[in-house]
């Protein structure tokens, strides 16, 4: 699996010789990449796996609870340009309902948890009634999908699924 790892990075360093540098383009350039990077690819291939598996399925849910938004995606899909049953990526930057809904899946179910993070005044804080000591860090994760209905107060419909392509539509017609 190493030798994989390792032949993936040399056919990426071949492909990206003149493309925007990304992540990996800074990583191969660390001192430690000869000996690190096969580890960081392992790391960072496993940690993508799961991201987009569960982007993915999330995605497919959306999409089988709206299928207007279904059939653009389709439409736009299906004169992508397909050889040797692979897909280019550079032909995926400019399908803006993909983006929409790869965005959209992100922002009702987050792939992985975050939240914004606080840290309390210099005199300490009392949060839900408990105290919190001076300078604490705390983090709150919520989620658009399942946050409280006052979210809704000051985000407009937080819960709902909308394609930025709908919301351009949507606008342009008011």
């Amino acid at each position: 699996m190493m030798q994989w790892y390792g032949s993936a990075i040399s056919q990426r360093k071949e492909k990206m010789k003149g493309i925007s540098p990304d992540l990996y383009t800074y990583l191969s350039q660390s001192s430690s990449f000869e000996d690190d990077g096969i580890h960081e690819a392992q790391l960072a291939i496993i940690a993508g796996a799961d991201t987009n598996a569960i982007t993915v399925s999330n995605a497919c849910y959306l999409l089988c609870r709206h299928p207007e938004y279904q059939e653009k995606l389709y439409e736009e899909l299906r004169t992508l340009p397909i050889a040797e049953s692979i897909i280019d990526n550079h032909d995926l930057l400019e399908k803006p309902c993909l983006f929409s809904v790869i965005n959209e899946t992100m922002r009702l179910y987050p792939p992985v948890p975050g939240g914004l993070q606080r840290l309390t005044p210099a005199e300490g804080a009392t949060i839900a009634g408990r105290y919190t000591p001076v300078r604490s860090f705390g983090q709150m994760t919520l989620f658009p999908s399942v946050g409280p209905a006052s979210l809704n107060s000051f985000c407009v419909k937080t819960s709902l699924f909308r394609s930025r392509t709908a919301l351009t539509i949507a606008l342009a017609n008011h």
